[in-house]
């Protein structure tokens, strides 16, 4: 419906019945800037169990952090910790993505490539993914 990650969100607040006279709270929603919130996404992002859905969406908020910073003005001294945060950022995300591949290869393993073992895995999984949810 929205390409645009803040415009999903917004819309979703939205819909939940958020007004505008809930700023301060969904200000924390939306720039994943208050712990409880973040604490909750994570929870969430277990429980689903959907490792490609969680590297999406921790993409997605890296993503537009680094939008962010990339059209703030850089001022070389004062900035030079949270830039190097944000290496650190990418970083782990790049760790995420060779975790999930080597999991996928694991699964493989644990399965002996048997196609109908992983499908079976895979639907398990999928049961729990945001689109199966939203279609209950």
């Amino acid at each position: 419906m929205y390409p645009n990650l803040l415009k999903r969100k917004r819309a979703a607040l939205e819909k939940a019945g958020f007004t505008k006279t809930d700023s301060k709270f969904t200000d924390g929603l939306v720039n994943m800037t208050n712990e409880t919130i973040l604490n909750v996404a994570n929870e969430i992002l277990k429980i689903l169990n959907h490792r490609e859905w969680a590297l999406i969406v921790l993409h997605e908020e890296t993503f537009n952090e680094y939008q962010h910073r990339i059209l703030t003005r850089v001022d070389a001294e004062k900035d030079k910790e949270e830039l190097q945060a944000l290496e650190v950022k990418n970083k782990l995300l790049k760790s995420c993505h060779e975790i999930n591949e080597r999991l996928k290869q694991y699964y493989r393993d644990l399965y002996s490539d048997d196609i109908s073992l992983i499908s079976e895995n895979d639907k398990r999984l999928k049961r729990y993914s945001p689109e199966a949810i939203s279609k209950r």
